[in-house]
């Protein structure tokens, strides 16, 4: 990269590292040949965030031109460009399966995409700030957003309906479940 990086993610299988950067760019690392990875570029603009699909097969990234963009991790190119946010792509992250992926942005929405981009997006509503961060369980029924609104909100990971929130003291700038489900 020729500039700061926004984030770093490592892909399911741990053999692969995905960096985006303020320098327009995603990188995808092999980590036993890290000298050469794949770059992915966009015209112009920031890449805030990435993730790599559970097979390794695609890449998605978010930039701040409101764009998602779902790539080829082979080679680079992109399969789709998705709009639908009207504010910075701050974060993504595919299901186990890697059928779907939720977006978050500073529009204060999440959204649930089908990773081959074939349905309108499911559109996660109800923060009062921007969403930072969201994270499936592991079987998929479930996902959490957090949010500069001070809450974690978990969703149906089918319908996108709403289940509860979680507040807190302050922003809320990460949150996960734990590997069996039961806990966020």
């Amino acid at each position: 990269h020729d500039d700061w990086l926004t984030s770093v993610t490592i892909g399911g299988n741990g053999l692969s590292i995905l960096t985006t950067s303020v320098d327009s760019t995603a990188r995808l690392w092999d980590v036993k040949a890290p000298a050469a990875p794949i770059v992915f570029r966009i015209a112009r603009g920031i890449v805030r965030t990435g993730a790599i699909s559970p097979d390794g097969a695609r890449v998605v990234t978010g930039s701040d031109d409101k764009l998602i963009r779902i790539w080829r991790a082979n080679g680079g190119t992109v399969e789709k460009e998705l709009s639908g946010h009207t504010d910075i792509i701050t974060n993504l992250a595919f299901n186990a399966d890697g059928s779907r992926f939720v977006s978050t942005s500073m529009d204060q929405t999440a959204r649930i995409w089908a990773t081959d981009g074939s349905a309108s997006p499911i559109e996660l509503k109800g923060h009062c700030g921007g969403v930072v961060a969201a994270a499936w369980s592991d079987d998929a029924s479930r996902i959490v957003t957090a949010s500069e609104d001070f809450t974690a909100r978990v969703w149906d990971g089918q319908t996108g309906a709403f289940l509860f929130a979680l507040e807190h003291d302050g922003e809320v700038l990460g949150a996960t479940f734990s590997n069996d489900g039961k806990r966020i």
